[in-house]
């Protein structure tokens, strides 16, 4: 058995599978490295697949088939809906259209399946996931890595998982402790749980004050650490989880060790503010990431190096100043209808720009 740390990435909103996230991961990780000298001259070129074993799940497969379904049933894509708000016909007629391929299609319908219907079988399929992997560990570092949708599926699922567990149709049980199963950081980039605890109005997710999906330093929740990454264009941040000491959420002690929120402001190697790649690559990010999933003593940048890095980093951000005004426009949202509407007209921006769906 591999004593490598263990790296488990699940994948957000859109056409995924366990693979590709995977791959996004390893790649970002490599850039990264890439971009230290030091590293470059000291370690012969290593990988971070040589010190850490990544592994992706994906669940995108169990939206594909309900796309399918409702392709051939319209009714049942409005009555789906219909729980969630009203919805304006563009919204309804584009949603409709799951044989093409669009934001709303490939991404946002994911988001309203999850709120109205599939958000129980998702847990279970990525509780039976992560609970193979811990159960197999050992006694290996474990981390856990959300992005967007995910962020909210691991809210709810590992606040189930290590609470009072998550039931099988054939009576199994899943059920972890954080005495003997607890992960040693989770990092939830563009954290999209309280804005779905707050504007679905059908309640099927777990309040992210509440879940078990938070740091302690004594082992009763389901992480050791927990890093909260929003890009300061991610349409996310306008309703994202950002708790503050005194919000009961975790004693004070613990949140100002065992709690990091990093902002990120850079666009570099990519337009898009909530790519899972662009976030990683950050320099906000970058060196923190793989100083906490890298075994102890495997990678030592200096702050002089890390800072004349960032320094040097072509920053897409001025050069597309119109893009990121069209962002920082989307206002907070009030309800499920216009926070869907606002991720929509985000997703059209970067689509019209780029001149391909996303």
């Amino acid at each position: 058995m591999s004593d490598k740390p263990l790296v488990l990435v699940v994948h957000g909103m859109g056409r995924h599978s366990a693979e590709s996230v995977k791959r996004s991961v390893i790649e970002a990780c490599n850039y990264s490295l890439a971009s230290y000298p030091s590293w470059r001259t000291k370690t012969a070129k290593k990988k971070i697949e040589d010190y850490v074993e990544i592994v992706g799940i994906g669940y995108d497969h169990i939206f594909e088939k309900e796309r399918a379904s409702i392709a051939s049933n319209a009714d049942a894509l409005k009555s789906l809906l219909a729980t969630l708000g009203s919805f304006p016909a563009e919204i309804i007629n584009t949603l409709s259209k799951t044989d093409e391929d669009n934001f709303l299609t490939t991404h946002l319908l994911d988001v309203i399946f999850y709120a109205a219907t599939h958000h129980e079988i998702v847990r279970l399929y990525i509780a039976k996931e992560i609970t193979k992997h811990l159960q197999a560990a050992g006694t290996r570092k474990v981390h856990i890595v959300g992005h967007s949708l995910s962020t909210i599926v691991l809210n709810d699922t590992l606040g189930k998982l290590f609470g009072g567990g998550i039931l099988d149709t054939d009576g199994t049980r899943y059920r972890l402790t954080g005495l003997l199963n607890q992960i040693q950081s989770l990092w939830m980039f563009a954290n999209a749980s309280e804005a779905m605890f707050k504007l679905n109005p059908t309640k099927t997710t777990i309040n992210p004050l509440e879940s078990l999906a938070k740091p302690s330093m004594n082992r009763s929740t389901a992480t050791c650490k927990y890093y909260n990454v929003m890009h300061a264009l991610d349409p996310m941040r306008l309703d994202g989880f950002e708790p503050r000491i005194g919000d009961n959420w975790i004693p004070n002690e613990t949140y100002l060790r065992a709690y990091k929120y990093i902002q990120t402001e850079h666009l570099i190697e990519t337009p898009n503010p909530h790519d899972l790649f662009g976030y990683i690559i950050d320099p906000a990010v970058r060196y923190r990431f793989l100083w906490e999933i890298m075994p102890a003593d495997a990678i030592s940048i200096s702050k002089q190096e890390r800072d004349q890095v960032e320094n040097e980093v072509v920053d897409l951000v001025d050069q597309l100043r119109e893009l990121s005004e069209s962002f920082s426009s989307i206002s907070s949202a009030s309800n499920f209808s216009d926070w869907i509407q606002n991720l929509s007209q985000f997703g059209k921006t970067l689509e019209a720009m780029s001149g391909k769906t996303l």
